[in-house]
């Protein structure tokens, strides 16, 4: 399921790079056990514009207990703040997206 989400990782830094926006990412995967040498091949492939961590011992998940286990969930953006100011997925959801780009065009 995170595999697909690459090439839609790219295209939501393509359409940042039309804004000024200061915005960093931080991408944190936690593929299933079986799947890690997959992901890593997946990630080669896709020609992601950006780095990932990809969180073989489940160190993330472990550390962070308040997590619902929905992976709409999953997805956030935080500010400068280290507060969360939006969840969900702008990959998947047309609306996520456009509140996520009028969060971050406000920042």
């Amino acid at each position: 399921c995170s595999m697909n989400n690459l090439v839609g990782i790219n295209t939501i830094l393509n359409k940042l790079e039309s804004t000024n926006c200061n915005v960093d990412f931080i991408f944190i995967f936690d593929p299933i056990d079986n799947d890690t040498a997959s992901f890593r091949q997946n990630y080669d492939l896709s020609s992601l514009t950006t780095s990932v961590y990809l969180d073989v011992n489940h160190v993330f998940r472990k550390n962070n207990t308040f997590l619902p286990k929905e992976k709409i969930f999953h997805s956030f953006l935080i500010n400068n703040e280290d507060s969360i100011v939006l969840i969900g997925d702008p990959i998947h959801n047309e609306q996520i997206e456009t509140l996520f780009f009028d969060i971050i065009n406000k920042e």
